[in-house]
């Protein structure tokens, strides 16, 4: 191992202003850093979470990056709505990919990823959505994407989140207690800008919709207490899929239904 030490300079600068009461801008430039991690530097073994055997590289250096972030918002009584949108240059953008290769140890054969660095370019939008047209019902909508590239090549960096969107619809009833029903909906494109150089295979998981619930029911109790019984489910509809960024994909789908039965009590 040895000693290494490393040392950056971080700064930020930015501005907020207001248009009038419903709009509002806010930008920022910064300059931020990373040090490679110890896991990075000086793996050489079997991670036995994701099935794969993982070499770091002790020569790595500190992740510099250059980010330039926006937000414009605009709210009012019946909606709010905000985008944000982005750009980043990263010195050393640190990752692991497949040398294409297994090796073989004690408890079988697994594919070998190498840590490496290149110089990388992000830049991404992300937008949020509340329309509430009466006291009692909440829309929410949330949509996001990144486009992700080596600033020298050109090519497509691998493990970048594909485009994606999710809404929620929800129903509040309130008296002396209060009962909320929701429904959520989320959808995940199909990760199409993709080097299939950088992969164990060479094609990425299928598009997929995911549907999901929950109900709640909060009520006073004695001294300013109060209870709340909740059950929530995740991918009612027990569907198949893989999601791109999770390295598990290359030997099972992700996770079937899941239901949840919660109760809190504040005091």
């Amino acid at each position: 191992g040895g000693t290494r030490k490393f040392n950056n300079v971080s700064y930020s600068l930015g501005g907020h202003h207001h248009f009038s009461d419903q709009w509002k801008l806010t930008t920022n430039f910064g300059l931020a850093w990373r040090a490679p991690h110890v896991y990075e530097l000086y793996s050489n073994g079997n991670e036995l979470g994701s099935g794969m055997f993982v070499k770091g590289d002790s020569t790595m250096h500190s992740e510099r990056s250059y980010k330039w972030i926006s937000s414009i918002s605009y709210s009012n009584k019946v909606f709010s709505a905000r985008m944000d949108g982005y750009l980043q240059w990263i010195s050393g953008y640190i990752y692991d990919e497949p040398k294409k290769e297994t090796i073989t140890v004690i408890s079988g054969v697994y594919p070998v990823f190498q840590y490496k660095q290149t110089p990388a370019f992000f830049r991404g939008m992300d937008f949020d959505f509340h329309f509430m047209p009466i006291n009692s019902w909440d829309y929410h909508l949330i949509a996001s994407f990144i486009r992700a590239n080596e600033q020298t090549t050109g090519n497509y960096l691998p493990y970048i989140p594909s485009s994606r969107f999710s809404h929620d619809l929800s129903w509040l009833h309130e008296t002396n207690s209060k009962l909320r029903l929701s429904i959520r909906h989320r959808f995940v494109a199909k990760q199409t800008r993709f080097d299939s150089n950088t992969d164990l295979i060479p094609y990425t998981p299928p598009a997929y919709h995911l549907l999901g619930f929950a109900a709640s029911f909060e009520c006073p109790v004695k001294y300013g207490y109060k209870l709340q019984f909740m059950i929530a489910a995740d991918n009612i509809l027990n569907k198949e899929y893989k999601e791109y960024t999770n390295r598990s994909r290359y030997y099972a789908h992700d996770m079937g239904s899941d239901v949840r039965c919660v109760v809190n009590w504040s005091f």
